[in-house]
């Protein structure tokens, strides 16, 4: 009974879609039969992700595992993200806030009105694409029967007005046949996080705008924790498309645009 604890848990309404919300606890709950309190929340380090913890008696153990099990065997089968096209943000944690699940979680993002025919492009650039970008996701179970690694990179370059978001938002219209996980990335800032946010949903497209952001110029401790993660240190072995856009190339260090890190530039 939440009227027995000393801060009642909050009752908080998590979009499940586009246009629906669920009403859920967030915070301390009483679970009866067991005798202290779970409580939900936010964990960011060492990757973003949901916790229950709490502080219950040993005999309740096994009912807590229980719990815990159930909770991630839901996560795993009916997550309300995966397969999704989710817009994400960390800013609240690099202000050094803390996580509030009303105005932090992902977002989804609508996609109609989008078709790929409104990508116009010359024969060169569209087969890149078609090569490079949409294959993989259009054709992940053959790529994973003959053994084609569906991690990789594609940076599409390029002056402003060209169409490089909107080729990012036609690969997200693409997911839903392989049931890909699109993950944008409000802030080009959080793509670490991101990344490890898209292990957890993989396979997934991450996709972030203006990376010359973070690589560019001389190599710093920044660039360099960005491509340990596209080198496969933290993301080893998992199916997830990395796609940047940037419009002054000129910018970038050229240890990003190695062929092993970066499979297509467009």
């Amino acid at each position: 009974r939440s009227s027995d604890l000393p801060t009642p848990p909050t009752m908080i309404g998590v979009p499940i879609s586009l246009n629906e919300k669920m009403q859920v606890p967030w915070g301390r709950v009483m679970v009866p039969g067991i005798e202290g309190f779970l409580q939900t929340g936010m964990k960011d380090q060492p990757t973003p992700r949901f916790v229950i913890d709490g502080k219950v008696k040993q005999k309740n153990r096994e009912a807590v595992v229980a719990i815990a099990e159930k909770t991630e065997e839901l996560l795993n089968t009916r997550s309300i993200y995966r397969g999704q096209a989710i817009k994400v943000s960390f800013a609240w944690e690099r202000d050094g806030r803390n996580f509030d699940p009303t105005e932090h979680c992902p977002k989804y993002i609508p996609l109609t009105g989008v078709s790929e025919d409104d990508l116009i492009f010359g024969s060169e650039v569209s087969n890149a694409l078609k090569i490079g970008l949409f294959a993989p996701i259009e054709y992940a179970a053959a790529c994973r029967k003959y053994k084609v690694p569906l991690k990789c990179g594609v940076l599409l370059y390029g002056p402003y007005g060209v169409g490089k978001s909107l080729t990012a938002t036609v690969a997200a219209l693409k997911r839903v046949k392989n049931s890909f996980t699109f993950i944008y990335l409000e802030s080009v800032l959080d793509l670490k996080k991101g990344l490890q946010l898209a292990a957890q949903y993989a396979p997934a497209i991450v996709f972030a705008e203006d990376i010359d952001r973070v690589i560019e110029g001389g190599r710093s401790l920044s660039m360099d924790s960005v491509l340990n993660i596209l080198d496969g240190c933290d993301t080893k072995g998992g199916e997830i498309i990395t796609v940047f856009t940037t419009n002054h190339v000129e910018n970038i260090n050229p240890a990003l645009l190695r062929m092993d890190r970066l499979d297509t530039l467009v």
